[in-house]
């Protein structure tokens, strides 16, 4: 998955398609950004019981 910065919005008259694809981009993304704040949690929770 390309990393993905600023979007411009679709077009008024864009396609269903393109919405549809645009959705499944997004979904796609916020999946990723889950996952990779998982594991920035677990690391953060292990570094924080190292010093208790």
């Amino acid at each position: 998955m390309k990393e993905s910065g600023p979007t411009l919005p679709l077009p008024k008259n864009a396609t269903a398609v393109e919405v549809f694809q645009r959705l499944a981009d997004l979904h796609s993304a916020i999946e990723a950004k889950r996952q990779e704040l998982a594991r920035m949690e677990e690391e953060y929770e292990g570094l924080k019981n190292k010093i208790k």
